[in-house]
């Protein structure tokens, strides 16, 4: 009873739980907790139950911070959560990304693990381009011990695996290479992924280390990493050199910026496949046009102003006739 008396303006709170619930249920929850702590035991231990009870919840808060992706709102530059904005849409090529915490020793695998989930695994596509490499490396081997009679049709089944074509043509020295032959390994739709660092407030060794080992896998994955609005201590460590390894021309000041950064720099990228396309089409054009040419001064129709293209012409009649 004493302890009820005493706890008598706490119990006046009681109505504002319902408001504390709809505000911060982590907040409410420790509220409850230190409130039936010290209601069963004495005001000592309930205190010392509350703040263990808060303590657990920062270092919830901190090592699973919230992991979103965010989408453009059509015919503006503000960018959202796609989950709590029906009408923010992603850009097609581009994910923007962002962890409303630091990056440290903590949270770090859960950084990478959310951001490999909701964007892209470069890891997977990794083993996939790895995996197929080893198997074209195993097929020219074969393709060097294949018998000179049958490495035409081995040769074409190469350059159909390399292309990643489709051939008719089979090897039937071995059956069991078969195995050797494997699709194109998968590649992503995606070719920017943006990282939105405005709510990362600091980045400890360990944070740099994972983030140096994301970048990494990206970039071997042929996946280009941006950042975006990031915090002057943040831009002060990146400046440092040796500590990153994202270039600084890949941190932009806006989310707007990066991804127009990175729709200008996918264009860039179209347009040099085409003009290597178009140079080898060339080329192969110009090859044509030579071997036409020369075949067709060889041929005695083209020269017959001369008195000998006449000669060879009626020789040819004769022997024809005869």
């Amino acid at each position: 009873a004493i302890i009820v008396v005493n706890l008598r303006s706490v119990l006046w709170q009681l109505k504002d739980l319902p408001a504390l619930w709809r505000t911060s249920r982590i907040d409410a929850s420790l509220w409850l907790v230190a409130f039936f702590a010290v209601i069963f035991t004495d005001a000592n231990t309930g205190v010392m139950i509350g703040i263990g009870f808060s303590l657990i919840t920062v270092i919830f808060r901190f090592q699973w911070p919230y992991c979103c992706v965010l989408g453009r709102i059509e015919h503006t530059d503000i960018y959202k959560n796609i989950a709590l904005t029906p009408n923010a849409k992603e850009i097609d090529g581009i994910k923007m990304f962002r962890c409303e915490g630091p990056l440290f020793f903590s949270s770090a695998d859960h950084f990478q693990s959310c951001l490999y989930s909701m964007t892209v695994n470069p890891r997977k596509l990794i083993l996939q381009k790895r995996r197929y490499e080893r198997r074209l490396r195993s097929l020219k081997r074969f393709l060097s011990i294949v018998p000179n009679g049958r490495r035409q049709n081995a040769a074409a089944v190469a350059a159909a695996a390399e292309t990643g074509a489709e051939s008719d043509a089979t090897i039937s020295v071995a059956p069991s290479t078969e195995n050797h032959f494997a699709p194109m390994p998968e590649t992503s739709d995606v070719h920017h992924v943006i990282i939105d660092m405005s709510c990362c407030s600091f980045i400890d060794s360990a944070g740099w280390a994972t983030f140096n080992r994301i970048v990494g896998d990206f970039q071997e994955a042929g996946i280009a990493v941006y950042l975006c609005n990031c915090r002057f201590a943040i831009r002060a460590m990146l400046s440092n050199a040796g500590i990153s390894r994202i270039d600084k021309r890949a941190i932009f000041l806006t989310n707007h910026d990066a991804v127009c950064a990175a729709l200008s720099d996918m264009s860039r990228l179209n347009e040099r496949d085409w003009l290597i396309y178009d140079s080898h089409a060339r080329q192969r054009s110009e090859d044509l046009n030579h071997r036409r040419r020369h075949f067709v001064s060889r041929r005695p129709s083209d020269a017959s102003e001369t008195g000998q293209s006449r000669f060879l012409l009626s020789s040819e009649d004769d022997s024809s006739s005869d």
